[in-house]
């Protein structure tokens, strides 16, 4: 149970830096 709810976090930080990644990189054409 442990693994999945490891799993479920890295999936979430991950998508939150990606989205971080394409917000500033959208910003640069601005």
């Amino acid at each position: 149970m442990s693994t999945d709810v490891t799993k479920g976090l890295m999936l979430k930080v991950t998508m939150m830096a990606v989205a971080q990644y394409l917000f500033s990189f959208f910003d640069l054409f601005r």
